[in-house]
Protein backbone atom coordinates (compact mmCIF):
# COMPACT_ATOMS: atom_id res chain seq x y z
CA UNK A 1 0.00 0.00 0.00
CA UNK A 2 1.23 3.46 -0.95
CA UNK A 3 1.22 4.69 2.69
CA UNK A 4 3.05 7.78 4.33
CA UNK A 5 4.93 4.97 6.05
CA UNK A 6 6.58 4.14 3.33
CA UNK A 7 7.22 7.37 1.70
CA UNK A 8 3.98 8.82 0.63
CA UNK A 9 4.32 12.02 -0.62
CA UNK A 10 3.33 14.58 1.45
CA UNK A 11 -0.81 15.17 1.44
CA UNK A 12 -2.79 17.17 3.69
CA UNK A 13 -6.57 18.08 3.78
CA UNK A 14 -9.16 20.85 2.97
CA UNK A 15 -12.52 20.37 4.62
CA UNK A 16 -15.07 22.85 4.48
CA UNK A 17 -18.44 23.12 6.03
CA UNK A 18 -21.08 26.28 5.59
CA UNK A 19 -23.76 27.47 7.95
CA UNK A 20 -26.72 28.04 5.98
CA UNK A 21 -29.04 26.84 8.80
CA UNK A 22 -29.22 26.15 12.61
CA UNK A 23 -29.04 22.20 11.48
CA UNK A 24 -26.05 23.10 9.79
CA UNK A 25 -25.09 25.27 13.20
CA UNK A 26 -26.17 21.61 15.13
CA UNK A 27 -23.94 19.54 12.66
CA UNK A 28 -20.41 21.92 13.43
CA UNK A 29 -19.40 19.58 16.19
CA UNK A 30 -19.68 16.47 14.31
CA UNK A 31 -17.92 17.30 11.74
CA UNK A 32 -15.18 18.30 13.68
CA UNK A 33 -15.27 15.08 15.64
CA UNK A 34 -15.65 13.20 11.48
CA UNK A 35 -12.21 15.35 10.86
CA UNK A 36 -10.38 14.29 13.86
CA UNK A 37 -10.95 10.75 13.17
CA UNK A 38 -9.59 11.03 9.75
CA UNK A 39 -6.42 12.93 10.93
CA UNK A 40 -5.88 10.59 13.80
CA UNK A 41 -5.74 7.91 11.78
CA UNK A 42 -3.60 8.88 8.65
CA UNK A 43 -1.55 11.22 10.02
CA UNK A 44 -2.77 13.71 7.68
CA UNK A 45 -2.89 17.24 8.62
CA UNK A 46 -6.46 18.79 8.15
CA UNK A 47 -7.60 22.77 7.74
CA UNK A 48 -11.43 23.24 8.55
CA UNK A 49 -12.59 26.25 6.59
CA UNK A 50 -15.92 27.15 8.09
CA UNK A 51 -17.91 29.85 6.20
CA UNK A 52 -21.17 31.61 7.70
CA UNK A 53 -23.54 33.80 5.92
CA UNK A 54 -23.30 37.72 6.69
CA UNK A 55 -26.85 37.80 9.02
CA UNK A 56 -26.20 34.18 10.54
CA UNK A 57 -24.52 33.94 13.79
CA UNK A 58 -20.60 32.53 13.92
CA UNK A 59 -20.28 29.21 15.46
CA UNK A 60 -17.95 28.96 18.62
CA UNK A 61 -15.59 26.21 18.41
CA UNK A 62 -13.44 24.65 20.96
CA UNK A 63 -9.68 23.16 20.64
CA UNK A 64 -9.11 20.59 18.43
CA UNK A 65 -5.81 18.84 16.91
CA UNK A 66 -7.11 20.12 13.32
CA UNK A 67 -7.00 23.77 12.19
CA UNK A 68 -10.14 25.60 12.07
CA UNK A 69 -10.51 28.63 10.38
CA UNK A 70 -14.37 30.73 10.99
CA UNK A 71 -15.07 33.25 8.24
CA UNK A 72 -18.23 35.55 6.99
CA UNK A 73 -18.98 34.86 3.13
CA UNK A 74 -18.62 37.61 1.25
CA UNK A 75 -18.96 38.92 -2.14
CA UNK A 76 -14.63 37.39 -3.00
CA UNK A 77 -15.27 35.03 -0.11
CA UNK A 78 -16.88 31.61 -2.00
CA UNK A 79 -16.41 28.53 -2.54
CA UNK A 80 -14.01 28.98 -5.33
CA UNK A 81 -11.91 31.15 -3.50
CA UNK A 82 -11.23 28.59 -0.89
CA UNK A 83 -10.58 26.01 -3.24
CA UNK A 84 -8.30 28.70 -4.48
CA UNK A 85 -6.18 29.22 -1.05
CA UNK A 86 -6.99 25.35 0.03
CA UNK A 87 -5.21 24.03 -3.53
CA UNK A 88 -3.16 26.40 -5.31
CA UNK A 89 -1.67 28.61 -2.48
CA UNK A 90 0.36 25.28 -2.20
CA UNK A 91 3.19 23.95 -4.84
CA UNK A 92 4.15 20.38 -3.33
CA UNK A 93 2.55 17.40 -2.67
CA UNK A 94 -1.11 16.19 -3.04
CA UNK A 95 -4.28 18.10 -1.60
CA UNK A 96 -7.66 16.27 -0.63
CA UNK A 97 -10.45 18.74 -0.91
CA UNK A 98 -13.49 16.90 1.55
CA UNK A 99 -16.33 17.84 2.72
CA UNK A 100 -17.15 18.32 6.45
CA UNK A 101 -20.23 15.99 6.91
CA UNK A 102 -20.87 14.22 3.29
CA UNK A 103 -18.62 11.41 4.49
CA UNK A 104 -18.12 10.07 7.66
CA UNK A 105 -14.38 9.01 7.83
CA UNK A 106 -14.01 5.45 9.30
CA UNK A 107 -11.52 2.72 8.45
CA UNK A 108 -13.51 1.56 4.76
CA UNK A 109 -13.78 5.13 4.02
CA UNK A 110 -10.02 5.54 4.59
CA UNK A 111 -9.23 2.37 3.24
CA UNK A 112 -11.21 4.12 -0.15
CA UNK A 113 -9.43 7.08 0.15
CA UNK A 114 -5.95 5.61 0.42
CA UNK A 115 -6.92 3.70 -2.36
CA UNK A 116 -7.85 6.56 -4.79
CA UNK A 117 -4.45 7.90 -3.74
CA UNK A 118 -2.65 4.72 -4.89
CA UNK A 119 -4.19 4.74 -7.76
CA UNK A 120 -3.56 8.29 -8.82
CA UNK A 121 -0.06 7.95 -8.20
CA UNK A 122 -0.01 4.45 -10.31
CA UNK A 123 -1.82 5.89 -12.95
CA UNK A 124 0.27 9.23 -12.73
CA UNK A 125 -2.86 11.12 -12.69
CA UNK A 126 -3.47 14.69 -11.63
CA UNK A 127 -7.29 14.43 -10.37
CA UNK A 128 -8.81 11.91 -8.19
CA UNK A 129 -12.54 12.22 -7.47
CA UNK A 130 -14.19 10.19 -4.75
CA UNK A 131 -17.45 9.39 -6.27
CA UNK A 132 -20.71 9.86 -4.44
CA UNK A 133 -22.94 7.20 -3.66
CA UNK A 134 -26.26 8.90 -3.86
CA UNK A 135 -27.11 12.57 -4.90
CA UNK A 136 -28.67 15.16 -2.59
CA UNK A 137 -27.84 18.71 -3.43
CA UNK A 138 -31.36 20.49 -1.82
CA UNK A 139 -34.13 19.35 0.21
CA UNK A 140 -36.48 20.59 -2.30
CA UNK A 141 -36.63 17.56 -5.10
CA UNK A 142 -37.61 19.72 -7.86
CA UNK A 143 -34.37 21.86 -7.60
CA UNK A 144 -32.55 18.95 -6.64
CA UNK A 145 -33.50 17.67 -9.60
CA UNK A 146 -32.85 20.80 -11.34
CA UNK A 147 -29.21 20.72 -10.25
CA UNK A 148 -28.41 17.40 -11.25
CA UNK A 149 -29.48 18.71 -14.85
CA UNK A 150 -27.06 20.79 -14.50
CA UNK A 151 -24.09 18.20 -13.56
CA UNK A 152 -24.96 15.83 -15.96
CA UNK A 153 -24.86 18.15 -18.66
CA UNK A 154 -21.50 19.38 -17.44
CA UNK A 155 -20.58 15.44 -17.08
CA UNK A 156 -21.74 15.07 -20.56
CA UNK A 157 -19.31 17.36 -21.89
CA UNK A 158 -16.43 16.32 -19.51
CA UNK A 159 -16.88 12.20 -20.18
CA UNK A 160 -14.67 11.41 -16.87
CA UNK A 161 -13.43 8.00 -16.46
CA UNK A 162 -16.47 5.89 -14.33
CA UNK A 163 -15.57 5.19 -10.82
CA UNK A 164 -13.68 2.14 -10.01
CA UNK A 165 -15.96 0.17 -7.24
CA UNK A 166 -13.25 -2.06 -5.17
CA UNK A 167 -15.50 -2.52 -2.08
CA UNK A 168 -18.72 -3.26 -4.39
CA UNK A 169 -20.51 -0.69 -3.06
CA UNK A 170 -24.51 -0.57 -2.96
CA UNK A 171 -25.08 2.42 -5.89
CA UNK A 172 -29.66 1.34 -6.01
CA UNK A 173 -29.68 4.87 -5.07
CA UNK A 174 -27.19 6.42 -7.26
CA UNK A 175 -29.26 7.79 -10.98
CA UNK A 176 -28.95 5.77 -13.55
CA UNK A 177 -27.37 9.31 -15.20
CA UNK A 178 -24.34 9.28 -12.85
CA UNK A 179 -23.45 5.27 -12.61
CA UNK A 180 -23.48 5.96 -17.14
CA UNK A 181 -21.33 8.99 -17.06
CA UNK A 182 -19.61 8.95 -13.87
CA UNK A 183 -18.81 11.94 -11.21
CA UNK A 184 -15.89 14.56 -11.12
CA UNK A 185 -17.92 17.15 -8.95
CA UNK A 186 -18.65 14.87 -5.62
CA UNK A 187 -16.81 17.93 -3.65
CA UNK A 188 -14.12 15.14 -1.98
CA UNK A 189 -11.46 15.15 -4.68
CA UNK A 190 -7.53 15.20 -4.44
CA UNK A 191 -5.29 17.16 -6.49
CA UNK A 192 -1.34 16.29 -7.27
CA UNK A 193 0.02 20.30 -7.34
CA UNK A 194 3.33 18.71 -8.94
CA UNK A 195 1.78 17.20 -12.09
CA UNK A 196 2.14 19.14 -15.25
CA UNK A 197 -1.33 19.33 -15.99
CA UNK A 198 -2.04 20.53 -12.62
CA UNK A 199 0.27 23.46 -13.44
CA UNK A 200 -1.42 24.48 -16.26
CA UNK A 201 -4.87 24.14 -14.63
CA UNK A 202 -3.60 26.88 -12.17
CA UNK A 203 -2.35 29.29 -14.73
CA UNK A 204 -5.55 29.26 -16.75
CA UNK A 205 -7.83 29.24 -13.13
CA UNK A 206 -5.28 32.27 -12.08
CA UNK A 207 -6.03 33.85 -15.54
CA UNK A 208 -10.17 33.70 -14.59
CA UNK A 209 -9.57 35.18 -11.38
CA UNK A 210 -7.79 38.02 -12.38
CA UNK A 211 -10.99 39.08 -14.44
CA UNK A 212 -12.75 38.69 -11.34
CA UNK A 213 -14.40 35.26 -11.90
CA UNK A 214 -14.41 32.01 -10.13
CA UNK A 215 -14.91 32.62 -6.81
CA UNK A 216 -17.91 30.76 -6.83
CA UNK A 217 -19.06 26.93 -7.64
CA UNK A 218 -18.02 27.80 -11.62
CA UNK A 219 -14.83 27.04 -10.23
CA UNK A 220 -15.02 23.55 -8.92
CA UNK A 221 -17.05 22.61 -11.98
CA UNK A 222 -14.02 23.90 -14.22
CA UNK A 223 -11.73 21.55 -12.30
CA UNK A 224 -13.92 18.23 -13.19
CA UNK A 225 -14.46 18.90 -16.49
CA UNK A 226 -11.07 20.48 -17.64
CA UNK A 227 -9.41 17.26 -16.17
CA UNK A 228 -11.44 14.96 -17.71
CA UNK A 229 -10.87 16.53 -20.61
CA UNK A 230 -6.80 16.40 -20.45
CA UNK A 231 -7.83 12.55 -19.45
CA UNK A 232 -6.36 13.22 -15.88
CA UNK A 233 -9.13 11.87 -13.84
CA UNK A 234 -9.26 8.65 -11.38
CA UNK A 235 -12.37 8.05 -9.55
CA UNK A 236 -13.55 5.63 -7.08
CA UNK A 237 -16.78 5.26 -4.97
CA UNK A 238 -16.76 6.86 -1.43
CA UNK A 239 -20.19 6.01 0.51
CA UNK A 240 -22.23 9.04 0.72
CA UNK A 241 -23.80 10.19 4.27
CA UNK A 242 -27.31 9.85 3.41
CA UNK A 243 -28.40 12.52 6.28
CA UNK A 244 -25.55 15.30 5.38
CA UNK A 245 -26.60 18.56 5.13
CA UNK A 246 -27.75 20.00 2.00
CA UNK A 247 -28.87 23.51 1.27
CA UNK A 248 -32.01 25.46 1.48
CA UNK A 249 -31.51 28.09 -1.29
CA UNK A 250 -34.51 29.49 -2.81
CA UNK A 251 -35.75 28.54 -6.45
CA UNK A 252 -34.29 32.03 -7.52
CA UNK A 253 -31.40 31.75 -5.91
CA UNK A 254 -30.79 28.39 -7.15
CA UNK A 255 -31.39 29.33 -11.40
CA UNK A 256 -29.35 32.51 -10.60
CA UNK A 257 -26.20 30.13 -9.72
CA UNK A 258 -26.80 27.95 -12.34
CA UNK A 259 -27.41 30.66 -14.90
CA UNK A 260 -24.10 32.31 -13.43
CA UNK A 261 -22.07 29.62 -13.33
CA UNK A 262 -22.57 28.71 -17.22
CA UNK A 263 -21.93 32.32 -17.85
CA UNK A 264 -18.69 32.25 -16.65
CA UNK A 265 -17.46 28.69 -17.76
CA UNK A 266 -18.44 30.49 -21.33
CA UNK A 267 -15.56 32.51 -20.78
CA UNK A 268 -13.20 29.74 -19.54
CA UNK A 269 -10.70 28.23 -21.27
CA UNK A 270 -13.46 25.39 -22.21
CA UNK A 271 -15.87 27.77 -23.01
CA UNK A 272 -15.88 27.81 -27.00
CA UNK A 273 -16.46 23.73 -26.90
CA UNK A 274 -18.89 24.07 -24.51
CA UNK A 275 -21.07 26.59 -26.34
CA UNK A 276 -21.18 24.00 -29.03
CA UNK A 277 -21.87 21.35 -26.55
CA UNK A 278 -24.67 23.08 -25.99
CA UNK A 279 -25.99 23.85 -29.57
CA UNK A 280 -25.70 19.64 -30.18
CA UNK A 281 -28.76 18.39 -30.87
CA UNK A 282 -27.73 15.07 -30.63
CA UNK A 283 -26.06 16.02 -27.07
CA UNK A 284 -29.54 17.13 -25.88
CA UNK A 285 -30.99 14.36 -27.15
CA UNK A 286 -29.09 11.74 -25.57
CA UNK A 287 -29.16 13.93 -22.26
CA UNK A 288 -33.13 13.66 -22.58
CA UNK A 289 -32.92 9.17 -22.63
CA UNK A 290 -30.41 9.51 -19.69
CA UNK A 291 -32.57 11.60 -17.43
CA UNK A 292 -36.04 9.85 -18.52
CA UNK A 293 -33.89 6.52 -17.10
CA UNK A 294 -32.72 8.41 -13.43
Amino acid sequence: MWCQASGERLIRVIARHFFSSEASLAAFPVVIRNLERLAHATGWPVDLWATYLPDFRPPRTRPSDIDIHVSKSGKDEGGGTKLWNGFFSRKKGTVLLVDGDMQAFYAKEIMILRSLLQEMHEQRKAFGCAARTQIRMHRNTALNDLRIAQEVFYLSFGKPALPQNPLQLNLHKLPATYRKLGDVFSGCFAINLEHPATVRVRKEIANMRRKKMFFGFAFEYYLGMRFAQMNQVMSMYLPTRANHQVTQRSAHAVREMIRGDYLELRQSKIGKALENHVSSGRVLEQLRRLVSTR
